[in-house]
This record gives structure tokens, sequence and C-alpha cells, in this order.
């Protein structure tokens, strides 16, 4: 199966087609008929695949660069998989969104319900849209946006930030697209001054576990 035709991002698409292409139906049938399970770092393991994800963040409030695994949603998986074998709805650029709600992360997050139910952060910091991830050229099965981390700068004062997003539209707020991942911090991160930014390097991995 060829994988070279696919119109997704370049990282997402190489990272992709690292994973054994034989594999591809395999998992897309054990997704669909729930044969998969999530292990304590909220990574999915679905038969021989593992796939997960990191935030790293660093903001000017105590707490230094802290890192904290995401759980990649229902929605995510499907949203991979499709454009992983079916050449499905695919989109060349995903979007960090902070969100100020205190609420654990679901597998039942998607790009529909991610603003109400996490209270996306929308007028608190100065960017006009979400801030894109501008991943690498994978290696080692996993792509980041190390040497171009996205960032957030408050608006107002006293911004609190609980967790984060990635999703595929880059409008605030918005409804449509695909929640791919999210993370919650086991403690807020705080812009106190206007000015005041949040640094956020993200890792994806999708290896033979």
């Amino acid at each position: 199966m060829s994988f070279g035709t696919f119109g997704i991002s370049f990282g997402i698409q190489s990272l992709i087609q690292q994973l054994h292409p034989r594999h591809w139906r395999e998992l897309g049938r054990l997704f669909r008929n729930h044969f998969w399970e999530r292990n304590d770092d909220g990574e999915i393991l679905i038969s021989h695949a593992r796939i997960g994800g990191v935030f790293e963040c660093d903001a000017a409030d105590g707490l230094g660069v802290v890192q904290t695994r995401n759980l990649i949603t229902t929605e995510g998986c499907n949203y991979l998989l499709s454009a992983g074998i079916a050449n499905g709805t695919q989109h060349t650029t995903f979007y960090v969104a902070p969100f100020s709600g205190n609420v654990a992360v679901a597998d039942t997050l998607t790009a529909a319900n991610f603003a109400s139910t996490q209270t996306e952060l929308t007028t608190q910091y100065s960017e006009s849209t979400r801030v894109a991830f501008v991943e690498s050229t994978p290696a080692s099965k996993s792509t980041n946006n190390t040497a171009n981390p996205a960032t957030i700068t408050a608006a107002v004062d006293s911004v609190t930030i609980w967790g984060l997003g990635l999703l595929s539209l880059s409008t605030k707020g918005g409804t449509t697209g695909v929640c791919l991942a999210a993370a919650k911090y086991s403690t807020a991160r705080t812009l106190a001054l206007t000015g005041d930014t949040l640094g956020i390097k993200y890792t994806l991995t999708l290896a033979n576990s």
C-alpha cells in the first residue's frame, strides 16, 4: 500500500509511514471493534502499535518546565487510522488551544465539544487564532515542534491555564475538524501579567510497541 499521495501534513504523513503498512488495516479493524486499551501514561495500545504524546510547557510562574502526557482522543485515533488507510479527510496543520476549565480530558472529547467542555480560552491571549503546531520531519517514529514552540501571550493579567488541546481548526472556540489530543495539568499554569508567555512543545509518537 502506498501512502505517498496522501495530502496530510508532511510531519504526520511521514510519521504514519513509519508504522509498517501491513499493520494499518488490522489496526483499523481492532480499533473499530474496541480491541484496544490505554496504559497509565495515556497512550493508546492497539495490538502491536503504540500512539502517545507529551506536552512540554514553560512559563514565568515559578513552575519551570513541566511535561504532561496527553490523551489521544477516540476522534484523534479514528483520524489517524482514516488518514493512514482510507484516504479520509486530511488536515495539513494542527493548532494548540489552551483551556481554563479544571476538567479532566476524556476519550469522548471532540472538536465539536472541546471549547465548551474544557472552557477554551479565546480573548485571554493575544494571538489572533489558535497557535499552529509546526512539526519537524519525523525521526525515531516521532515528530515534534521543539524547533518552533507554540507561544501563547497573555492579553490580560491573571490568565489561568489548566491544559491544552491539539485541534485541526485554527479558529478560537471553533467546533469543526478534529481534536487529536488533549492534556490537563496537575497544577494550573498562570500568566500573571499582560505580555507573559507560555511556551509549548509537543511530541507525538506512533510506533510498534
